[in-house]
């Protein structure tokens, strides 16, 4: 499925035949999170996970008390709580993803 495709999947049905063009820019508004695609993953000479991106690197570190750390340009990325580890990997990626996500959305002016 293709971008067009995609953005035509959540563009509201016709009303009275025509589409306000604010409902359009909401579609596809709302589209725009679920086109970014997640994060490639290598690994770092110490075998951790990490990914770059034009404007820094993804780091998962094993945490100090368990469990695993999401580093992006030497900040650790926190949780709604403060807390800044994950049990899983698959835990930490999903939040470096929500991460990388939230800030391709918030260079358009769009909060997540």
């Amino acid at each position: 499925m293709n971008m067009q495709d995609k953005i035509a999947a959540f563009l509201p049905s016709f009303q009275d035949g025509f589409i306000l063009p604010e409902d359009v820019a909401q579609a596809i508004i709302d589209a725009l999170p679920d086109m970014v695609p997640d994060l490639v993953w290598g690994t770092t000479s110490y075998g951790n996970p990490e990914c770059y991106i034009a404007n820094g690197v993804y780091r998962i570190n094993n945490a100090t008390n368990g469990g695993y750390s999401v580093v992006f340009k030497r900040g650790v990325i926190r949780k709604d709580d403060g807390t800044s580890n994950w049990v899983f990997m698959e835990d930490a990626k999903a939040a470096a993803n929500t991460h990388n996500r939230a800030q391709i959305m918030a260079a358009f002016g769009v909060t997540l």
